[in-house]
């Protein structure tokens, strides 16, 4: 298929679709309701299907999840959650789409927040709307009764899309690809990239997660999004794209007591109150004000 052809079926998505539909690309996905109620147990098994994790092969495959980020940012675990499901034929699936995290356990929040694997988050909040539901649907009202329990799986069968075939074939996948590996990526606009990861890294309120996989991570995105918007070539706004799906899962939010001017005496209760509600979002924003774009 031509690109332009691709990208008008791209550009026929709503944003939900391009990010959980089981029928758009083929991926498998998971869907888990979290309360005050959920363990890591609970967690871990909701986010396992059955059988291996479909789209294009890659070395993350299977663990590319896609999580609701709107819990606050903790310190990191050292203890990793053990995805055994106790079966050859489970793994965890290429999409997983999380609400109600903020209520879970502290502990869930940050094995659920702390992967570096995950290539790129979304978060879409529900006064957005939800194009493809109806009020009174079964996804509505499964939500509605979601805190009453710890699990839940897909309310819609995957029998109803058995006979769908995606609506991108892997061959149309397979092109994107391909012409991401072509897109040209000028001296100034990975000057621009350079720049954003240092300025993230050295933000006052940052605590960690600029790490070099999300690196590779960044600078694979800003090459993919250009095939799907039409381009031949990385322009900066895709690049600031790239920085906010990248990165708002990744960064986490350093204590006042950590923050490095308190080496050089700085007040903890001024530093506490610069720091007071910011969010790795709200860095993102800072740094992409501070960083000059290219013309």
């Amino acid at each position: 298929m031509e690109a332009t052809g691709l990208v008008e079926k791209i550009q026929e998505l709503t944003d939900l679709e391009l990010a959980v539909a089981s029928n758009v690309f083929g991926l498998s996905h998971a869907v888990v309701h979290c309360n005050k109620s959920t363990t890591l147990e609970d967690f871990s098994t909701g986010i396992l299907v059955d059988g291996r994790p479909g789209g294009i092969d890659h070395e993350d495959s299977g663990k590319d999840l896609e999580l609701d980020h709107g819990s606050s940012r903790r310190s990191r675990s050292t203890s990793p959650v053990k995805y055994n499901s106790g079966r050859e034929d489970r793994g965890i699936a290429n999409i997983v789409i999380i609400s109600g995290l903020p209520m879970a356990s502290e502990q869930t929040q940050i094995q659920a927040l702390e992967n570096d694997h995950i290539f790129i988050s979304h978060y879409h909040d529900p006064e957005d709307g939800f194009a493809n539901l109806e009020e009174g649907s079964e996804w509505i009202e499964d939500d509605r009764a979601s805190l009453s329990s710890v699990v839940h799986r897909k309310v819609v069968p995957d029998a109803l899309f058995a006979n769908q075939p995606a609506f991108f074939l892997q061959e149309e996948v397979r092109s994107l690809t391909d012409l991401s590996q072509t897109v040209t990526v000028s001296a100034e606009v990975k000057a621009y990239l350079q720049n954003l990861i240092t300025f993230l890294r050295m933000h006052r309120a940052v605590g960690g997660g600029i790490s070099p996989r999300a690196t590779q991570h960044f600078d694979l995105l800003v090459r993919c999004l250009a095939p799907l918007h039409g381009l031949e070539f990385v322009t900066p706004s895709l690049v600031s794209l790239a920085t906010r799906k990248i990165y708002a899962h990744r960064i986490t939010m350093t204590s006042a007591e950590n923050e490095r001017s308190m080496q050089y005496g700085s007040d903890l209760a001024a530093v506490s109150s610069i720091l007071d509600g910011l969010r790795p979002e709200d860095v993102i924003d800072d740094v992409l004000q501070q960083v000059e774009a290219p013309l």
